[in-house]
């Protein structure tokens, strides 16, 4: 047997699954969630969570399935905390969802501010799922919050800590999706790191606003077990005709 793996990026669109496949593993990664926004004097928003981790084994694979990569999220000026968008594969079949964004405030919010980490987004289904790290509050006047990192197959995600991003274990590549470090200076936070990871806080020293950092988009990974002699780029509606027809003329025989 032989194994085929696609790597999805793109928004959304169809997985084909390849000829003569036996069974197919999914892993998604969602979007890490951005950096709390904040407007004040002294203020520091809270860093985001990282994406979640979800994993799903599918024996006799349809022909193909729908699915939906999780976008990287802009932060905006809110009390309520911005969800990470999330990836899904044959729309229900797994699901990982995007990271809590951090806490931050809406524009005409009040001076020193230290808004709270994201640290949960229910919702994700698989085999298995893991959570996005955690992202660190921020402290005004110090320093904002950082972001989660991504979760791993067999792990959540790291959390922020008070001077770095949390670890991502995102294997493509592997140990990718680090949450952004926070700030200790006045400006727009960092966006989080390829793929899934939390972006940090901003953090102002006035009235202008500073918008937290983005959180990073996710990822679809897709590992395919086929026959070693089905070619890997045919169609399974080519092969399954091909092999209809050999059958068929062995029987005339």
């Amino acid at each position: 047997m032989a194994t085929n793996i696609q790597t999805l990026t793109a928004a959304s669109g169809t997985y084909t699954t390849p000829a003569g496949a036996t069974q197919i593993v999914v892993e998604c990664w969602g979007g890490g969630g951005p950096g709390g926004s904040v407007s004040g004097y002294p203020c520091a928003g809270g860093g985001g969570q990282g994406g979640y981790y979800a994993r799903k084994t599918i024996t006799s694979p349809a022909s193909s399935y729908s699915y939906a990569v999780g976008a990287s999220k802009a932060s905006a000026y809110s009390a309520s905390p911005v969800l990470g968008n999330g990836s899904t594969f044959g729309s229900t079949l797994c699901i990982a969802k995007g990271g809590q964004g951090g806490y931050g405030q809406a524009t005409s919010g009040a001076n020193n501010f230290s808004g709270a980490g994201g640290s949960t987004n229910s919702g994700s289904s698989g085999d298995v799922v893991w959570a996005g790290g955690a992202g660190s509050a921020g402290t005004y006047s110090v320093r904002s919050g950082s972001g989660g990192g991504t979760a791993g197959p067999s792990n959540n995600g790291g959390a922020g800590g008070t001077a770095t991003g949390g670890t991502g274990y995102c294997t493509a590549p592997s140990n990718a999706g680090n949450g952004a470090a926070g700030r200790t200076s006045a400006g727009v936070g960092t966006a989080g790191s390829t793929y899934g990871g939390g972006g940090s806080g901003g953090m102002s020293s006035n009235n202008t606003d500073r918008a937290g950092g983005a959180g990073s988009w996710g990822v679809i990974i897709v590992t395919a077990t086929v026959p070693d002699e089905v070619p890997w780029w045919m169609p399974a509606s080519r092969w399954k005709r091909l092999t209809y027809g050999v059958l068929k003329r062995h029987a005339r025989r």
